[in-house]
């Protein structure tokens, strides 16, 4: 069978793609078959040969292909006057398309991606092959009703002044909002959260900036990262330690992408990076997204900017500035 997972929404993504391993995993021989390979560095023939292999000691293979719709949508195909460039098929695409009705019964193959168009020929075609689900951001409007939802999940009871201070403090990173209300399922203790509660514990979220600017720049995302940045600036912090911030970030990525790519279980990123949880999850999932590559090129633009600091070639804070957007809006380089 053929899934297609695609969209900002990472969050929602990991958990469809948990789900699925669930229905999969029949006879628990699940990890062992299941093989993720990079868009960037995989071959059609590969993906396909990968997809071929009958399961060992289990049911089911699950291989799953990182990044190919992003890298399709930067120009692998062929362009018309006429039609949108995303129109016309990827040749990995084109191949994977012409393969998906031999597909073995005991194989899943799933496309998982951060951009695609939802709209375009190709995503039309992938829909009459196989299955496919996007994975976007909640409005924020909608923040305070998909924050009710999963607190019901989890059951734990929220008074309206605390969903609607949880959603403004927060906005739609459905990370963060996940790992604010399991801290306050552990501080209620089987007690409504109140507005107050909401204020005693995720308020302090805020003192946090160095953390949320490393997190947008890693995820990627240049406006909110400098607003972070221009944030943590106007109240007086000094470019240096936010520089030593972001590069700490690419260290951990480094280690993570370094152990997944080795064949290392998440416990053991967490156990040598001292992660758990959803911060854990989070660091692997841009992990997955960071080719070397990108963590090298990033590494060299971290000391580039340092140098620059200390040559006096920018002003520090003009150089911080120009490095966080650099970083964010940099895209993934091939490995």
């Amino acid at each position: 069978m053929l899934y297609v997972f695609f969209g900002p929404d990472t969050f929602s993504r990991r958990e469809a793609l948990l789900q699925l391993k669930s229905e999969l995993d029949t006879d628990g021989g699940l990890q062992t078959n299941t093989i993720t390979l990079d868009a960037r560095q995989a071959s059609a023939q590969e993906i396909i040969a990968a997809c071929d292999t009958a399961p060992f000691l289990g049911g089911h293979r699950l291989v799953v292909v990182e990044g190919l719709l992003a890298l399709a949508s930067r120009g692998g195909g062929r362009r018309s006057r006429k039609k949108d460039a995303d129109d016309e098929p990827h040749p990995m695409i084109a191949a994977l398309l012409e393969y998906a009705p031999r597909l073995p019964e005991s194989t899943t193959l799933l496309l998982l991606d951060d951009g695609a168009k939802p709209e375009t020929t190709v995503i039309a075609a992938l829909r009459a092959a196989g299955k496919v689900r996007q994975f976007a951001l909640p409005d924020p409007k909608s923040v305070a009703g998909w924050l009710q939802q999963r607190a019901r999940q989890m059951e734990l009871r929220l008074e309206p002044g605390a969903v609607r201070l949880l959603a403004g403090l927060i906005g739609n990173d459905l990370w963060l909002l996940v790992n604010e209300l399991e801290k306050l399922k552990t501080y209620a203790a089987g007690q409504t959260v109140r507005e107050a509660d909401v204020r005693a514990l995720v308020s302090r979220a805020q003192e946090q900036k160095g953390y949320f600017l490393a997190d947008a720049v890693a995820e990627g995302k240049p406006a909110a990262a400098l607003r972070i940045l221009h944030e943590l600036l106007e109240d007086g912090v000094h470019p240096q330690p936010l520089l030593s911030t972001v590069a700490g970030r690419y260290r951990r990525l480094a280690i993570a992408r370094e152990m997944l790519d080795a064949g290392a279980s998440a416990g053991a990123v967490g156990a040598r990076l001292g992660a758990k949880g959803f911060g854990l999850d989070r660091l692997i999932e841009q992990a997955s997204r960071h080719s070397p590559a990108s963590i090298r090129a990033a590494y060299q633009r971290l000391v580039q900017a340092e140098l620059d600091t200390k040559r006096g070639v920018f002003e520090d804070k003009l150089s911080m500035e120009l490095l966080v957007h650099d970083l964010a809006a940099a895209p993934a380089p091939a490995a």
